[in-house]
């Protein structure tokens, strides 16, 4: 699978969890140290909190609205095909 294909998985997933926990917006980030680097997301850049969660050491998904660690796991749980293909690429 290529970047591109994969880029667009995450930004398909972005959507869904955007679209189904009612958020203005959700985004994948990769973490370099201290740095995150953007990858995919979707939705409105808003001046509201953005909320964080790990989903591996290299990996982060971040979000703003209101869903709780335990809607963002659920959440999660069916997305390990994007980013098992992405940590074979990097």
């Amino acid at each position: 699978m290529t970047t591109d294909n994969i880029t667009k998985e995450l930004e398909k997933a972005a959507k869904d969890i955007c679209l189904k926990h009612n958020l203005q917006r959700v985004y994948f980030s990769q973490r370099f140290g201290k740095r995150k680097h953007f990858l995919a997301g979707y939705g409105q850049t808003s001046f509201d909190s953005t909320c964080h969660m790990d989903i591996d050491d290299k990996f982060t998904l971040s979000w703003q609205g209101d869903m709780n660690k335990n809607e963002a796991e659920m959440a999660l749980n069916s997305l390990s095909s994007p980013f098992d293909q992405l940590k074979q690429k990097l």
